[in-house]
């Protein structure tokens, strides 16, 4: 996928009935693309020259900004310290070097996929790799397997807290999953636990997931140390670890009876008209070979709709939808995270991926932040707004968001199907940084010393800092242009040394 197709923006429109106070979103049925503020091609090409990559890198730090300053010390203010302190253990800040891009590298990232407009990106970047793979995967079943998306919604009004529409919609989905037509359409996962070449199974820490072998080790901290002393006594109660938080590793090695394999939900929420509308996109894998033999044997609206009434929400037909997940017309693409960007050049920009062949099911679940539609606002187009317009009632409209979504989670794989695929586990923190480091064949091209970048923290802004990495892409990652520009910031000549690697 280009360059250019990543970084731009996508289009997702939910119908909603204007005319009423309450509406029920249709996430599928009459989406069309639009292009807000009459945008024709000559505009297009005119803001596609002027908003270059440094412009909306700009725009996307101003972004985090804001939202940092938005969500000030609350308990959800983990953006605040997003690239600003350096990794426990580095030796300093560096800038690498791709291509025609740069980046800072071994900076603290919150890791925060809902409220950090950079972390966001590169940990759904992560997500839909890994959805990818289950994709690529059903596609080598030669027809065995078929993915279906099931879309569930519910009515939803201005008048609605957002906290308490999403608890609702979460124990509503946990319900769904607990019904008895469910449980028999669900196959169940096989386990087999796994052996070390002795023939001993291999331990690991629940939380961590920390691999350990015979004589059994545990990782602490930065110190591996063994779970039993000379004497043959537990020793790593010391340490604040148990051996309750031991368990065997166990791989899934095939599934029961039962339709449906596994699936993937995503978690997403827009701005309407009619207030905010939370919903959740299921892709499933089944056990059968076309669309129509999946409809007749998965039939769960009414059930969708009794667990919406056990939770004290409305829906109707349109807050269900089923169908197969392989068509492109059907889906919305998405190429990242909102890029900072507050033009809408989405019809040609999907134009242009339709031809090139780069829509994805898997940027539909993952790339929830870069949906964006006339109608409706995503809570990153509400932050645009606050940032780059100053718009306190969309800034309240997005402190409520990362309130009511604060620990959600935003893709949850059904049990067994990523280790039966052999899909490596991530948590949102090492998501975002591997999502960075993709398929990036970088170098450093310039080391700050610590002390200089927190100089640099205590004595410019974002923005200012940015031009390092702006040199960086001019000078095609030129050492001593870096220096110049870190020695300009800093005021002095470049003479008086920083290091260089």
């Amino acid at each position: 996928m280009s360059r250019n197709a990543r970084d731009g923006l996508s289009s997702h429109l939910v119908t909603t009935n204007e005319g009423d106070t309450r509406a029920e979103g249709d996430v599928h049925r009459d989406t069309k693309f639009v292009v807000s503020d009459g945008g024709s091609k000559d505009d297009f090409d005119q803001r596609k020259k002027t908003l270059d990559a440094a412009t909306r890198r700009r725009r996307l730090w101003a972004e985090q900004k804001a939202a940092a300053k938005l969500l000030g010390n609350s308990n959800i203010s983990r953006v605040k310290i997003c690239n600003k302190s350096i990794n426990y253990g580095a030796n300093g800040v560096d800038v690498m070097h791709s291509e025609k891009f740069s980046r800072f590298a071994n900076l603290t990232k919150c890791g925060s996929v809902w409220t950090c407009p950079i972390c966001s990106r590169n940990i759904s970047n992560t997500r839909r790799l890994e959805a990818n793979e289950a994709l690529r995967w059903a596609k080598s079943q030669k027809g065995t397997i078929t993915p279906m998306m099931m879309t569930l919604t519910a009515r939803h009004g201005r008048d609605d807290c957002i906290a308490e529409l999403v608890e609702k919609m979460l124990a509503a989905k946990r319900l769904m999953f607990q019904r008895d037509k469910w449980r028999r359409l669900k196959a169940r996962p096989i386990w087999e636990e796994e052996l070390d070449g002795e023939g001993m199974p291999v331990l690991v820490t629940r939380y961590k997931r920390q691999m350990i072998s015979e004589p059994a080790t545990v990782l602490i901290g930065n110190e591996v140390v063994p779970l039993l002393n000379k004497d043959g006594e537990a020793q790593i109660h010391k340490y604040g670890v148990s051996k309750r938080h031991l368990s065997p590793k166990r791989n899934c090695v095939g599934f029961g009876s039962g339709i449906i394999l596994g699936f993937l939900v995503a978690f997403e929420v827009v701005y309407t008209a009619n207030g905010w509308h939370p919903h959740f996109h299921v892709l499933m894998f089944l056990r059968c070979s076309t669309e129509k033999q999946a409809k007749k044997h998965v039939r769960l609206e009414k059930e969708w709709l009794k667990c919406l009434k056990a939770v004290g929400l409305f829906g109707s037909g349109k807050g269900f939808d089923f169908r197969a997940a392989n068509r492109a017309e059907e889906y919305i693409t998405k190429f990242g995270a909102a890029d900072g960007s507050n033009t809408n050049e989405l019809e040609l920009r999907i134009q242009e991926a339709e031809r090139a062949g780069e829509w994805g099911l898997a940027e539909e679940l993952t790339k929830t932040h870069a949906k964006r539609s006339k109608a409706n606002k995503t809570p990153w187009m509400l932050l645009e707004e606050y940032a780059h317009d100053s718009n306190k009632q969309s800034g309240k409209l997005f402190f409520d968001f990362a309130n009511a979504f604060y620990r959600k989670q935003q893709l949850q794989w059904s049990q067994g199907l990523k280790s039966y695929l052999e899909i490596s586990e991530f948590s949102d923190k090492e998501a975002e940084r591997f999502g960075a480091e993709r398929a990036l064949l970088e170098e450093v091209a310039f080391k700050i010393r610590p002390e200089d970048w927190y100089q640099l923290l205590r004595g410019t802004s974002r923005q200012e800092r940015l031009e390092i990495l702006e040199t960086s892409e001019k000078s095609s990652g030129n050492a001593k242009a870096i220096e110049a520009k870190v020695c300009e910031l800093l005021g002095r000549s470049p003479t008086q040394k920083t290091d260089q690697s």
